[in-house]
């Protein structure tokens, strides 16, 4: 039970880091509504959200272009 814990608050970090690095305030937003990882019914649902944070993103981006 540990490890497994150990394990998704290592993910999770990963991801914040991830998002940080982008610096997407949506991707962080997603991530953080839906922070338990080890759910796989919620990391299939986490998986579409942050494509579609990205697409949001990039549209956003290219609006201020």
């Amino acid at each position: 039970m540990r490890e497994k814990n150990g394990e998704c608050a290592r993910q999770s970090r990963k991801i914040e880091r991830k998002a940080a690095r982008k610096k997407s305030k949506i991707f962080l937003a997603g991530m953080k509504k839906d922070s338990h990882l080890c759910n796989p019914e919620t990391k299939g649902r986490l998986k579409e959200q942050n494509t579609q944070a990205q697409a949001q993103g990039r549209k956003l981006q290219n609006m201020t272009d």
